[in-house]
């Protein structure tokens, strides 16, 4: 089997199981809409928040960690 041979067989199956993927009624639809769901209920709006908050704050802290790091080392 040739190199092109391959590269197309990849590309056929690459673009089938993405365009499974992303039909009406596939994976990312049904997804998207148990998330649509919790979000518009209050819980999984305060759920969400809060995660929200807390990966900012995680993010923030590794930046504000790295800068203290740095200065110490001037």
């Amino acid at each position: 089997m040739t190199i092109h041979k391959m590269t197309q067989d990849f590309e056929i199956k690459f673009w089938d199981i993405l365009i499974w993927f992303m039909q009406e009624e596939g994976p990312l639809s049904k997804f998207m809409r148990w998330f649509t769901d919790v979000i518009h209920s209050k819980a999984g709006f305060f759920t969400v928040l809060i995660i929200l908050w807390a990966i900012m704050g995680f993010i923030m802290g590794i930046v504000l960690g790295r800068v203290i790091w740095i200065l110490q080392l001037i």
